[in-house]
């Protein structure tokens, strides 16, 4: 029997290369005849990086702003002509100890764009996953040259200052940017705003109050119009524009982004639909899995391709909400770390002790079938 391992990052406590090496010893241990192949994933978050890259890939690390404006050290990979850059080594919110959407900023993704640029580079993968931002990436535009006014002064676009711009100059915007090529890698399919916009769906998790949720969505529809009139281009709400909030949005209109699904574009990197065709059984997962997951996050991309191939697909996660429709959606079964027993608390600090307890319940389960 052969089994495929591939999941995403559940998030701020182990990357998909360790659940993967978890998984793989393991199992090792409890089915030695078992053949089990690991393939990490990302969907444009966390890890987008290192399944973009080979053995070929150059890297760089450099200091850049973080999101709440300390310095970080950030990667940025070269493979060939093109500069792969994951927006969450500079803005991510594992990188954030303190949510403040008001003060965060997106200063670090430009400064990531503008050192590939200097290196000569004019192809760009970039994820978007994972931010704690939701600026409309005018930070990064402000790092790329851009400049925002309020009453004819210069003003740094935060969101605390947005009710305040009433200019957005693109006149000393980076002109190499009109020269490059910007592939966009997203699970996100929400638009900019309303109800099923960046600020409604993920503010809350990047923390925004409740009450805070309609400003702020009717500030970033204001000033994403505003950015249009200023480059004289018609607004437009497109799918994938709420990625990361509103850079999706930015991408599109001031870099003349293509917007690619992100575990589609990791997908055909990593050969994954040939694995899953090889492979009798997949366990796919992410930290949280829920009806977001259904949304085009890696484990539903994972859940297709099996579909597609009449694959066992088990679901494994630190958390689990929505289980029914998971099941009905093609999951043939669903373990999350957290249960009635054991604590988010515990599983997060012990992971590995809660893994393996969770892989020994897969296994008596196949067994019994």
């Amino acid at each position: 029997m052969k089994l495929l391992v591939a999941c995403d990052s559940f998030k701020g406590t182990l990357s998909s290369h360790e659940i993967g090496t978890i998984i793989s010893n393991n199992l090792h241990h409890l089915s030695p005849q078992m053949e089990v192949e690991v393939v990490p994933l990302a969907d444009g978050g966390e890890g987008t990086l290192t399944c973009l890259t080979n053995q070929d890939s150059i890297f760089h690390e450099i200091n850049v702003c973080g999101v709440n404006h300390v310095d970080v050290k950030a990667k940025i990979a070269f493979d060939k002509e093109t500069a792969i850059i994951e927006m969450a080594q500079a803005n991510g919110i594992t990188l954030s100890k303190i949510l403040d959407p008001f003060s965060a900023t997106t200063t670090g993704c430009g400064e990531l764009i503008h050192y590939a640029l200097d290196q000569g580079y004019r192809k760009f993968i970039i994820g978007l996953g994972g931010s704690a931002t939701n600026d409309l990436g005018l930070s990064m535009l402000d790092c790329l040259g851009v400049r925002f006014y309020s009453n004819n002064k210069i003003i740094q676009p935060l969101l605390m200052n947005f009710e305040k711009i009433d200019v957005i100059d693109f006149s000393n915007f980076d002109t190499r940017i009109q020269e490059a090529e910007f592939i966009i890698a997203s699970d996100v399919k929400n638009p900019l705003t309303s109800i099923h916009g960046a600020t409604a769906t993920f503010g809350p998790q990047k923390g925004l109050r409740k009450d805070e949720i309609n400003f702020v969505d009717a500030q970033l529809s204001r000033l994403a119009k505003l950015l249009c009139s200023s480059l004289s281009i018609p607004f437009t709400e497109e799918p994938g524009d709420g990625a990361a909030g509103g850079l999706g949005f930015t991408f599109r209109n001031c870099f003349n982004a293509q917007m690619k699904h992100g575990i589609g574009l990791i997908s055909d990197v990593l050969h994954l639909e040939d694995k899953i065709q090889n492979a009798d059984i997949i366990i796919t997962g992410e930290g949280r899995m829920d009806l977001q997951t259904l949304q085009g996050k890696a484990p539903y991309g994972v859940l297709t391709l099996a579909k597609k191939h009449n694959k066992k697909i088990i679901g494994l996660c630190g958390c689990v909400e929505n289980k029914d429709e998971l099941l009905n959606a093609g999951f043939d079964a669903i373990y999350p770390l957290v249960d009635e027993s054991i604590s988010f608390e515990y599983a997060t600090t012990n992971p590995t002790e809660i893994i393996n307890k969770r892989l020994q319940q897969i296994m008596e389960d196949l067994k019994h079938e």
